[in-house]
């Protein structure tokens, strides 16, 4: 049994410094927690991730609609959620945050588009310390029409490896005007290696959503939502598509899978990709859509086997848009996303044969959603945003949970 007096020497100790972390819905007792962060205007929760050490990143987007302004926001945890920095970063008047990576020394790299005064945007890298947030380089690129970079991975030598959207200008190619997907190579510093490859010989229009390399290193996996049967009628999509090309290689694709949607008028879809690290070729799908307004929803495990020809396993779940997606080491999968019925965050639980085995529910009487999930020891950390329980009108929400998914 611990000693009384520590005990209360705890609590006391966590409500000081809970009080000065914004707005905290937790129990100074209990060891999960949930924390808002945000300001006078909009403040989103982009992406999460994890230092070498255990810290925690998040990064958000902030908007300012009496300056018609938008900005990154980067937030540095402690595991026990102590804020250790908050930066803004206004450079730009207008950028947009898609994703952030952590390099080989724990630098926090930012990746996603800025606007100009015309409106076209252009693609945005941001590279901040770790220790303290401040700006170690900044790079924007002008790669095409409305050019953004939507995933970015670490590659040899200290390059990136970045996925990104422009507009096709090629007027003698199908799909001339719509969006399509490029693959970039950065130096260490940011700076353009070359004009990219561009995926234009496989479905005009694809947009990507992200990039991963393979636990061998041999493939680079792009995610990226696939066009509708009907061709780029009313702005839907039939399914959720991945790429593997051959890293000395990689604008030529080597093997690509879709996963099809059961709904219709799919508005909105996104994918994530996770590998078994036990040696085996077994990767996991995941494809989530939700239709025009979020009243449908569907979210599709599938596991594929690159060396085997055994029939998969697949799995779909019809009551989460599903963001991410974590594999723990003992094979269970973490979903973090929107409940459409309930307009809440949702966090699900399924087991290696992927079958569901909880789900909860987390929000108010507003809209509150779910974007990224990482694991430190036994809890997982979602982070979302929450017009629920925050001050603002949107603010960034992070949530610490148990294995059980208690808060």
């Amino acid at each position: 049994m611990r000693n009384k007096a520590f005990s209360i020497l705890v609590l006391v100790t966590t409500a000081f410094i809970m009080a000065g972390c914004g707005n905290d819905i937790e129990s100074p007792a209990k060891s999960t927690w949930g924390k808002t962060f945000g300001g006078a205007g909009d403040d989103f929760g982009i992406d999460i991730k994890t230092t070498s050490v255990g810290e925690i990143i998040i990064l958000g987007q902030g908007q300012n609609l009496a300056s018609d302004s938008s900005f990154t926001r980067v937030i540095k945890l402690s595991a026990d959620g102590i804020i250790l920095f908050d930066r803004t970063i206004k450079t730009r008047r207008f950028s947009v945050p898609n994703g952030l990576m952590l390099n080989a020394t724990d630098e926090i790299i930012v990746f996603g588009k800025t606007y100009d005064i015309e409106g076209e945007s252009n693609s945005y890298i941001l590279n901040l310390s770790s220790s303290d947030g401040s700006i170690n380089w900044e790079k924007v690129h002008d790669l095409g029409i409305g050019d953004e970079i939507t995933g970015m991975i670490g590659g040899e030598n200290g390059k990136y490896l970045a996925v990104g959207n422009l507009k096709n200008e090629d007027g003698g190619f199908p799909g001339a005007g719509l969006q399509m997907s490029v693959v970039i190579e950065f130096s260490s510093t940011g700076d353009l290696l070359g004009s990219g490859h561009y995926i234009r010989f496989y479905d005009p229009g694809l947009i990507s959503k992200g990039i991963s390399i393979d636990k061998n290193g041999n493939y680079l996996v792009l995610a990226a939502t696939s066009p509708s049967v009907s061709p780029y009628e009313n702005d839907t999509y039939r399914g959720f598509s991945y790429f593997y090309m051959r890293k000395d290689n990689f604008g030529q694709i080597y093997f690509a899978y879709t996963l099809d949607f059961e709904i219709e008028n799919i508005a909105n879809s996104t994918g994530s990709y996770a590998q078994k690290m036990d040696g085996s070729d077994v990767a996991f799908l995941m494809a989530s859509g939700t239709s025009a307004g979020g009243a449908k929803s569907q979210t599709i495990l599938h596991e594929l086997n690159l060396s085997s020809s055994d029939d998969p396993m697949n799995a779909s779940f019809i009551d989460i848009f599903a963001k991410d997606l974590l594999l723990t080491a003992e094979g269970n999968f973490i979903l973090v996303g929107d409940q459409a019925s309930t307009r809440d965050l949702m966090v699900k639980k399924v087991g290696p044969g992927l079958v569901e085995e909880w789900s909860k529910v987390f929000g108010g009487k507003n809209r509150d959603t779910g974007s990224g999930i990482i694991q430190i020891g036994d809890y997982y950390y979602i982070l979302g945003s929450t017009e629920s329980e925050g001050a603002g009108l949107n603010d960034i929400w992070v949530l610490k949970i148990d294995a059980s998914g208690n808060l």
